[in-house]
């Protein structure tokens, strides 16, 4: 038999099997196409062996008319017309076909996919059937792909019933396996809405996985084929072999994968795709890139951009003949290290770009020569030009003469034409363009920018540049590719390798943090701890880049994304700025060489942690004092109470002033406010536009702005003030006195009282643009204010004829008109008028500074100080943020001008602002948290008979770091507390009766003010004032002219008395301790003594 008749006899061979197929198909129902037919005929077929299964069909025969036969061998009645197997046309054989010998022949009808095991269906069953006569995986699902694509192609599936099914999409997708790590790769698949099933592809699963998979009567098992292990088996039901899914998936067995290339695509930096399909090769998980183009939200969120300009051909042929340079900023907002510009300096032959960042930018010329000495040091080279703008960082006198100096010729742009500029510019693009994408891809907050800045131009550096010819900078400038093994997608979770900073041997080994970027100086990553906000640097780490701390903390308690421009989290972060571009982990041996600019010093020891700080918050502590006695605490066993993070930064964007006049003219209330004011200056006959004299110094002026608000909390007015820069006047030219007073709090609350018990009427009296009353005597010249200038008259100035506000002496002349007018007419914290009187309170103040510092939902105290605080003579650590532990301190000084309870707690912590330490701070969250637990309690102002009181006390040496005295003492006219006092005594004493002493001296001096100002306002005190002391000794020295060489150095002390105690001014009178009123002014107690000293102390609740 010759091979001719062999191929022919083979050919009608496969007739006969797809003759058979298409008859069984056509007689078989219910949902599938590819039952086992038990029929007669079938059973009295003698067997057949059928060759292996064709896993992918790019021709498929399709099958003829077939008449009714009795046998399954029976031929076809009408084989005079055969159908040939190559051609698909009619009247001839494959054996005589002429393209039986051109390879490269295809059938015109187009190509399809088989799917035997299926059938349209319109309720699609989320089963996963295994079909050995499907070439590829479908699923009527779209949800079971990752990233699907659209399907362009014209291709359709075949099933079994002879019709044609379009594909809609194609992806990709997981199958996880039980008690195995291993997953099995589902490639291509197809999307097919039409399906009633999905179906799993027994020659893609085998070619794509290496696994076999067998059939029996009781299932089907699928094996690994290099060691034959079982990975998965299914059952038998109905006659299709379904899939067992695990008790852990609830709808299908088939998981979504998520796709290598999205990954690596934040770990770049969100390139473009067509950078990502250039680095393929040198990146094994992606090295087989597909060609479909993904969506990242992030991107297309932070890179939207108007379409560019044409490009330049010129690119310089030498090394550092040409740099590019451009300084970018100011930023929205500072960074943590208090950066507002960046100075970027771009190598043009290679495209190497070196950032650094900048607090102003007059520091770009230290920049650019820190930048030149690296160049000549590290590369040997000499920078032969210079392009930038022209803006006066770079055309400064030192920087021209020092580019002429070293004979660097300068490119300057044309003003207001930054393409000039173009190499520059687009890498400032570029790189906020990727800081932006992974701030909003990992929801950090917009102060991180500067990291992400700095690890954007890491990444920049090592991408493919098309201006180059596709080349890396990285590679182009050091002679060897860069490594991307040590690439990690930023912001994502870390956890660091932590045992050196852990309090025992059971505590955790690491914690949760998030990755900010690169080490500079060590070959390790940077994390942030967001609890502690330390920042870790380590090479053990383990990373989980599907998982974003922020995001998922953000999107669970704030309702505003986080984005470069609004919102801030709860827990701000404080890392170190990244100025570098710096080597970091690699398989690499790192090379001699390293462009690296130095910026700032790195910590001394490379695995210790740093702690940083910044202005809009204030971290908890990061280290804590272990105790080494013996005993087991619950500090040593590393557990602490819950951490309330303070920030001052107020997040109250509905009531947002503006700083500059740029800014505030974009507002229309702002407009308005600025209006009224120059219409009431100009009202006022404030100035007199005059030409400017000769020889005279001549002020500017700028606006000011605040909104301002009513007691509780509501807008009341847009306020906007023109302000004199009243820091350049000279003293003897424009302006001589100053001083103006104030009125002492004591002196209102004794008028308050005064008007309650004699029944006056109380009016508050705003003065509007009270300074502008003021009558000048000096010479004083004034440029126009900015907006308002004059058109017929542009270069005149204002002489100024009314104060105004910036003036040194405005106060001074404010207070004089005042005064003036309350002589010829013979004459304002929240006052609340109550049935029994008035009621002083500051409670707005105080809501805004627990909300303002962090600790608005905080757990309230039931006292402002431990009353097991004392001083230990071992010196804590200093804290870290001085100036923010001084604002806060200030702030509760100015609330406890109607909270005398919290008087001597303000004192402690007011002693310590030279130089917090932590223990100062704790003290401190202490007394904000005793403010929450009081919030509506005030002074009550109420009526009674008009006689003066007065309680002193004094802890004797109770400061053990000094060993001085606290003073404290407190005034009563009638049932109102009108004056109190806590301060330190300046010297030591050296008894408790020399502390008592000195308290009852300085009271004694108040009681003598309070006396006269009584006696001004005809409130005569005809008796001696009592004064209530608990030291019989002090009064018994009072009294007797007693002295020897442990008192004479008081005498001073008790001449004054005595001089008072004999006129009959005072009367001393001695009180039980445990009656002492004043004692709530000197030391701390516990919760129910402190309690019964406030209540006679007359401090209450607002609803009480």
């Amino acid at each position: 038999m010759t091979l001719d008749n062999l191929y022919s006899l083979l050919c009608s061979e496969e007739i006969n099997v797809n003759q058979e197929i298409s008859r069984d198909a056509s007689n078989t129902s219910g949902n599938t196409a590819f039952y086992a037919m038990s029929s007669n005929q079938s059973r009295n077929r003698p067997p057949r062996r059928i060759g292996k299964n064709r896993n992918i069909i790019t021709r498929q025969v399709q099958p003829q008319p077939i008449p009714s036969a009795n046998t399954p061998n029976q031929i076809p009645q009408n084989s005079a017309r055969p159908t040939c197997q190559i051609c698909n046309k009619i009247g001839h054989i494959a054996l005589n076909c002429w393209h039986r010998s051109n390879p490269r022949f295809a059938p015109t009808n187009p190509r399809s996919m088989t799917a035997l095991l299926a059938q349209p269906h319109s309720a699609p069953s989320q089963d996963w059937i295994v079909d050995s006569g499907a070439s590829n995986h479908l699923t009527p699902d779209l949800n079971n792909l990752q990233y699907p694509a659209k399907y362009n192609d014209q291709d359709s599936v075949s099933i079994a019933n002879g019709s044609q099914i379009l594909v809609a999409h194609s992806g990709q997708g997981l199958l996880p396996l039980p008690d195995t790590p291993r997953k099995l790769y589902l490639r291509n698949i197809l999307h097919v809405p039409s399906l009633s099933h999905n179906l799993l592809s027994v020659s893609k699963l085998t070619n794509d996985n290496l696994v076999s998979v067998s059939f029996d009567s009781n299932g089907f098992k699928i094996k690994d084929c290099k060691d034959h292990r079982l990975l998965l088996h299914g059952h038998l039901r109905d006659g299709l072999y379904q899939l067992c899914r695990p008790a852990s998936f609830k709808s299908t067995a088939l998981h979504v994968q998520t796709s290598k290339e999205k990954i690596w695509h934040a770990r770049l930096g969100h390139p473009h795709h067509g950078l990502l399909k250039e680095l393929s090769p040198l990146i094994p998980e992606i090295s087989h890139f597909s060609n479909n183009n993904f969506s990242c939200t992030s991107c297309s969120v932070a890179k939207c951009h108007k379409i560019p300009f044409n490009k330049t051909n010129f690119v310089s042929s030498a090394a550092f003949d040409l740099v590019h340079s451009d300084v970018w900023g100011p930023a929205p907002l500072n960074s943590m290290d208090g950066f507002w510009y960046f100075v970027l300096f771009i190598y043009d032959f290679t495209r190497y770009s070196w950032m650094y960042l900048m607090k102003s930018k007059q520091e770009t010329f230290s920049k650019f020569k820190l930048f030149q000495q690296l160049i000549q040091n590290q590369f040997h080279k000499t920078l032969k030009a210079l392009r930038s703008d022209g803006r006066g960082e770079f055309t400064s006198h030192e920087f021209t003469d020092f580019l002429q100096l070293h004979g660097i010729q300068r490119q300057l742009t044309c003003p207001h034409t930054p393409e000039q500029n173009g190499v520059a510019e687009r890498k400032n693009r570029h790189l906020l363009n990727l800081a932006r994408t992974m701030l909003h891809a990992a929801n950090l907050a917009a102060l991180l920018w500067a990291e992400a800045v700095s690890t954007a131009n890491y990444l920049v550096n090592r991408l493919p540049c098309s201006s180059i010819a596709h080349q890396i900078p990285f590679h182009s400038l050091h002679g060897h590719p860069p490594t991307y093994t040590h690439l990690r997608t930023f912001g994502c979770q870390y956890f660091p390798w932590l045992r050196p900073y852990t309090a025992n041997k059971l505590s955790p080994r690491s914690t949760e943090c998030t990755f900010i970027g690169y080490s500079p100086f060590h070959k390790g990553y940077k994390c942030l701890d967001p609890l502690s906000n330390k920042i870790y640097i380590s090479r053990h780490v383990t990373f989980n880049e599907t998982h974003f701390p922020y995001k998922h903390s953000l999107n669970t308690q704030s309702p505003t994304p986080l984005s470069s421009s609004s919102s801030i989290p709860p827990l701000l972060l404080i890392p170190s700025s990244l100025a570098f571009d710096s080597p970091i982990p690699s398989n690499r041996p790192t090379p001699p060489i390293q462009p690296t600019p130095t910026q700032h010093s790195a910590s001394s020891s490379p695995s210790a942690t740093e702690s940083y700080s910044a202005v809009p918050a204030l971290p908890e502590l990061t280290t804590t004092n272990i105790p080494t006695h013996p005993m087991q605490t619950r500090l040593k066993s590393g557990i602490a109470k819950p951490k309330h993070i303070v920030s001052l930064l107020t997040t109250n964007t509905s009531t947002a002033t503006p700083s500059t006049y740029a800014q505030a003219i974009k507002q229309p209330h702002w407009r308005q406010s600025m209006t009224e004011e120059f219409n009431a200056l100009q009202k006022q006959d404030t100035w007199t536009l005059v030409p400017a004299p000769a020889n005279t110094p001549i002020l500017g002026c700028k606006w000011t702005f605040k909104t301002k608000l009513l007691p509780d909390g509501q807008v009341d007015k847009y306020k906007a003030r023109l302000v004199a820069q009243g820091y350049d006047q000279q003293f003897g030219v424009n302006y001589t006195e100053t001083f103006s007073p104030v009125a002492k709090m004591t002196t209102i609350r004794v008028l308050l009282t005064l008007a309650l018990n004699r029944n006056w009427q109380i009016f508050q009296l705003d003065v509007s643009n009270a300074f502008l009353h003021g009558e000048l005597h000096d010479n004083i010249h004034m440029r126009q204010p900015p907006g308002f200038v004059d058109p017929a008259s542009p270069s005149v100035i204002c002489k100024l004829n009314k104060s105004l506000y910036g003036l040194k002496q405005a106060l001074r002349q404010w207070f004089e008109k005042l005064t003036t007018f309350l002589q010829n007419q013979g004459f304002w914290i929240q006052i609340l008028r109550q049935q029994s009187g008035f009621f002083l309170t500051q409670q707005h103040y105080a809501e805004k500074l627990l909300r303002d510092s962090g600790l608005a939902d905080c757990k309230p105290a039931n006292t402002p100080v431990s009353p097991k605080s004392k001083h230990q003579l071992t010196d804590p650590q200093p804290f870290h943020d001085q100036t923010l532990y001084r604002r806060i301190a200030g702030s509760l000084q100015y609330l406890s001008i109607t909270r005398p309870d919290i008087a001597f707690a303000t004192n402690q912590v007011c002693q310590h602002m030279h130089q917090p330490t932590t223990r100062d701070f704790q003290a401190l969250k202490r007394l904000l948290q005793y403010v929450k637990g009081t919030i509506s309690f005030g002074l009550p102002i109420t009526t009674g008979p008009l006689i003066l009181r007065t309680y002193t006390d004094a802890d004797w040496a109770s400061d053990s770091s000094d060993r001085k005295s606290i003073s404290g003492f407190c005034s009563f006219l009638g049932t109102t507390l009108i004056s109190w006092t806590v301060k330190k005594q300046v010297t030591v004493a050296k008894s408790s009766t020399e502390a008592e002493y000195r308290t009852l001296s300085a009271a004694t001096s108040d009681v003598i003010w309070l006396r006269r100002l009584a006696a001004e306002l005809d409130l005569l005190q005809n008796s001696p004032t009592q004064i209530y002391c608990d030291s019989t000794s002090a009064i018994a020295l009072a009294r007797n002219p007693v002295f020897h060489a442990r008192t004479k150095h008081i005498e001073i002390d008790y001449q004054f008395i005595r001089q008072h105690l004999k006129t009959g001014a005072i009367s001393l009178s001695h009180i039980p301790s445990e009656e002492q009123i004043a004692d709530i002014l000197t030391k701390s107690f516990s919760a129910a003594r402190f309690h019964n000293l406030r209540h006679k102390l007359t401090i209450r609740s607002q609803n009480d």
